[in-house]
């Protein structure tokens, strides 16, 4: 669990920072008192006191990010930017900690004197995350209390954790799937509304060279950092206003990042950070700007109805009820099936999603089908290797369900073995998943348990959804 580790400031809130310190510490022997260890860096890892900056950054970001349950106390000051950004390091533990969905509580230490830029962040946050913040500003015991009341309420609870997530994901579902005129698949990202960090329009160029750092880093959490910078920096230039047009393919381009990390990360459902809002949000953008430079820097296949059909398949699998599931893969069959008469450039990973839907509902055949024809077109067009071998696999556990074991074993073992060759660690895992799934069906439980386990190992070595 982690507190966030704030930077030294400026002479002016120097008894500020003495105060948050001194509670930073107490917080720490709460933790102890309680026998529920809090992570405080200069108690947890002294050490970290002696190391280059970017090593202490990264530290605090990985706890932010592996923690049960996330603690911030803010005195209204905004700390130290990350690297060359104006964007804080206190910024992007509270934004990694949102993004991988843990449980956060955020006070406010009074006297309580708000920075502009933790103004704008944290009405995003309460965008995305509402229940996660204390409106008021309250004092050190106060908040001492409340975190030690948090620590034993949920001391006993934990073993329901996922239950509890299934049905708050099921509750926020039901409302997609019934006739009221407001639907939860509606959703944007932030809400559609704007939190710039600074007043000034950004430099396309270092926004650029933002999407460049995501695309350089295999590591899930680094990628949403860098996509997050861009999105506080682009929130200046709203994508639906009319003088900010040159900007659209930027906004393209960042989101359609998102939604790839997003799914990757399991943001799936009705998440105004997730996979779900950002591909809407780019479906808006889409309608309101025309220009051929819109898809520029772009992974078209985000911004499509293929990538609702994708979300909505993946929305599904989080549904308790046969029946609704059943509904909302029926609307991504049907949404995949608008995308492949759009005569799209590339409609190979369309077929495989339309392959993977139609498995879903029993239609077996039907799903080789579909798996070949998208294998087929990437062998052609004598596509790279990973390409080949993440539809090798996708047909193969197909074949696997169809009774043809010999054939699907052929597929898979070649997928993993082209993807190993690759640079997709995120598609070598989810292969390694099918390959174990096929042991299993075939009663090797040891060859399963083995490819299971380097699935995860790339999981964790990436920072991907271990599921």
């Amino acid at each position: 669990m982690g507190i966030d580790e704030v930077r030294p400031y400026p002479q002016a809130f120097f008894a500020s920072r003495l105060k948050l310190d001194r509670l930073r510490s107490d917080i720490y022997a709460l933790g102890r008192q309680l026998d529920y260890p809090i992570w405080v860096s200069e108690h947890s890892q002294p050490g970290l006191r002696v190391q280059p900056e970017e090593a202490v950054q990264l530290a605090c970001l990985r706890r932010a990010r592996e923690a049960e349950r996330f603690f911030c106390v803010l005195d209204g000051t905004y700390g130290m930017p990350w690297n060359a950004s104006d964007v804080s390091l206190l910024e992007l533990e509270i934004v990694t900690a949102a993004v991988a969905k843990k449980n956060i509580r955020i006070f406010l230490l009074e006297p309580f004197h708000e920075d502009p830029r933790l103004s704008t962040l944290l009405r995003a946050i309460r965008k995305a995350r509402p229940e996660s913040i204390h409106y008021r500003p309250l004092s050190e015991d106060r908040i001492k209390e409340e975190i030690a009341r948090s620590l034993t309420e949920n001391r006993d609870s934990r073993s329901q954790g996922l239950y509890n997530r299934l049905q708050q994901v099921w509750f926020r579902m039901k409302g997609m799937l019934s006739s009221e005129p407001v639907s939860y698949l509606d959703t944007r990202f932030l809400d559609g509304e704007f939190f710039p960090i600074r007043q000034n329009p950004p430099d396309k160029d270092y926004i650029l060279n933002l999407i460049e750092s995501y695309e350089r880093n295999p590591n899930a959490t680094d990628r949403f950092v860098s996509l997050w910078i861009a999105i506080r920096y682009l929130g200046r230039v709203p994508y639906d206003s009319p003088h900010f047009r040159e900007f659209a393919p930027l906004w393209m381009a960042v989101m359609s990042r998102w939604a790839s990390a997003s799914a990757w990360s399991g943001l799936h459902g009705h998440f105004r950070l997730g996979r779900l809002a950002a591909v809407n949000t780019m479906i808006d953008i889409q309608s309101t700007v025309s220009m051929p430079s819109i898809f520029d820097y772009t992974e078209s296949i985000q911004a499509s109805r293929g990538a609702l059909a994708s979300e909505y398949y993946s929305i599904a699998k989080l549904l308790p009820s046969w029946r609704d599931r059943y509904q909302i893969r029926r609307r991504a069959l049907w949404n995949v099936n608008v995308a492949l008469e759009s005569n799209p450039t590339d409609d190979s990973g369309l077929l495989l999603i339309k392959g993977s839907l139609l498995l879903s509902t029993g239609r077996i055949w039907d799903a080789i089908n579909s798996y070949q024809q998208g294998l087929s077109t990437r062998e052609l067009r004598k596509e790279d290797l990973g390409r080949i071998g993440e539809a090798e696999s996708e047909l193969g556990l197909a074949l696997a369900f169809a009774g043809r074991i010999p054939a699907a074993e052929r597929f898979l073992k070649s997928g993993v073995t082209k993807l190993e060759a690759s640079n997709r660690p995120q598609f070598r895992a989810r292969a390694l998943r099918k390959l174990a799934q096929f042991y299993r069906m075939t009663l090797r439980p040891g060859k399963a348990r083995d490819a299971l386990e380097r699935a995860n190992i790339i999981a964790v070595d990436n920072d991907l959804k271990a599921g």
